[in-house]
């Protein structure tokens, strides 16, 4: 997720992940026989990190080496257009759709050297209309935010979304009219491990059918937890789901299954609601999946079976034979 002093240790990390039974164990991804394709490649330097899908199609990307939000339009991938540069931020995290074409963006701060600035975080509004425009607001900065990540929303009529603090291990409920903001989960398995080269703990969450998904990237935990739908609020007990594979953000079809991006050995894998795993595309040593780092479906009736994946391009990657390029969105056909 970061570059220059983090590449360093999230490279250490990759090696480790690779030469690791975790990666190996999850299948043979000539099995899988799923049609992959890249949509969209951005330049040497690019980590695409997070992603959402339009209701028209379209998808939005955000950025991690640079504040800038684009559209790709996976049927027409050279209309690839800038939607907003967030001036006075570094970088982009999590995104969620929180109304039809009306979208929240976690924006905040990174250095070369430390990582995530706490007090630089703030979540913004986009809002797009018919003809391409789009109107840009703040939300709310959140100053006690160490390091804001994965963001899912809350259902209508609620305009909120939940956001995760990778370091300090919370969820914020944010108020997408308002700008209010409170911690509405906090756990044990949110948390950074003690001994974390980096302070990573949750990353991608999602809601589905009540229940909110969460990753644990360095702790090595998929959980999920029942909550209250408005509040965002625990009803119920914390349930760890699998462990033993470090993922960043994911996505989940309508049987609960989960599609996970693997990006320390550049692999998109599924995980049953029983925690059993089957590697879908991507392995080691291949550039297929370089560093994926988030996946969401399509939502027309031509790409519903379309998941589409997101990749920092391998720039944490030191594995022989692999090497980085521009961070790019992929399109692995399900079916």
């Amino acid at each position: 997720m970061m570059w220059n002093g983090w590449l360093t240790t999230l490279s250490v990390l990759a090696v480790t992940c690779a030469t690791s039974p975790i990666g190996g164990a999850l299948g043979d991804p000539s099995s899988t026989g799923g049609l992959i394709h890249a949509v969209h490649q951005f330049e040497n330097g690019t980590w695409v990190e997070n992603i959402a899908s339009r209701a028209n199609g379209n998808l939005l990307v955000t950025l991690l080496d640079r504040p800038d939000l684009y559209e790709i339009d996976p049927r027409s991938p050279n209309a690839t257009r800038l939607i907003h540069h967030f001036s006075g931020f570094t970088s982009l995290f999590g995104i969620s759709e929180t109304t039809q074409d009306v979208f929240a963006v976690a924006a905040g701060n990174f250095t070369s050297s430390g990582g995530p600035v706490t007090g630089s975080f703030a979540i913004w509004k986009v809002v797009l209309g018919r003809q391409g425009e789009a109107q840009v607001v703040k939300v709310t900065d959140i100053p006690e935010a160490m390091f804001l990540n994965g963001m899912t929303s809350l259902p209508a009529p609620s305009p909120a979304v939940l956001v995760s603090d990778s370091t300090r291990g919370v969820v914020y409920r944010v108020d997408i009219a308002t700008g209010q903001y409170s911690v509405a989960l906090r756990d044990d398995t949110f948390l950074p491990p003690h001994n974390a080269s980096l302070p990573i703990g949750i990353n991608g969450i999602r809601l589905k059918a009540q229940h909110l998904y969460y990753s644990n990237t360095f702790q090595k935990v998929f959980g999920r937890i029942p909550v209250n739908t408005t509040t965002g609020s625990a009803v119920g007990p914390y349930e760890v789901v699998g462990t033993d594979f470090m993922i960043d953000d994911f996505a989940i079809d309508d049987r609960n299954i989960t599609y996970a991006a693997a990006g320390f050995v550049n692999e998109v894998f599924k995980i049953t609601q029983y925690g059993k795993t089957r590697l879908i595309a991507g392995k080691t040593n291949s550039n297929s999946m370089l560093g994926a780092t988030s996946a969401v479906f399509g939502r027309t009736w031509l790409d519903e079976d379309v998941l589409y994946v997101t990749t920092s391009g391998g720039q944490a990657s030191v594995l022989e034979g692999i090497y980085p390029e521009g961070g790019k969105v992929v399109a692995l056909y399900l079916n």
